[in-house]
């Protein structure tokens, strides 16, 4: 009977769950829509749809349209930069909307308050885009 020390090593396979092998090997439910193009721009158009819809009700809607847009990214860098288009994306339609009703030069003339709206949206779009980072 050997005794382990904590140097040595064990082999472990795929169904021990240890091992690079394993984490490689490990079923990725997002993989199909990363690498297909096809899926990959249905899934965003998709997600940035569903997002400006819950973001029209609740200012969480554009957390939620991050994490959309960034989980059909293939790194974490591409997923922020996801989700900082989707908060562009989020932005003008929200300056679309003003314009549409006629109040975008009254939102505009209050600058700083303009600016900070902005910023939200760019902000919790791309707070929900680390979602990339999880999973």
């Amino acid at each position: 009977m050997s005794r382990r020390g904590p140097t040595s090593r064990r082999r472990t396979t795929d169904r021990e769950g240890g091992g690079a092998t394993s984490r490689a090997s490990r079923h990725i439910p997002l993989a199909p829509v990363r690498a297909d193009p096809r899926h990959h721009w249905l899934w965003l158009v998709s997600g940035s749809v569903v997002g400006l819809v819950l973001a029209s009700v609740h200012p969480l809607g554009l957390v939620v349209g991050g994490a959309l847009v960034g989980l059909a990214a293939a790194d974490l860098f591409r997923a922020v930069l996801s989700g900082i288009g989707f908060g562009v994306l989020a932005v003008l339609a929200w300056l679309g909307s003003l314009w549409w009703a006629g109040g975008l030069g009254r939102v505009l003339a209050m600058g700083e308050l303009a600016l900070l709206a902005v910023a939200i949206a760019l902000g919790l779009s791309v707070l929900g885009s680390l979602a990339r980072g999880v999973l």
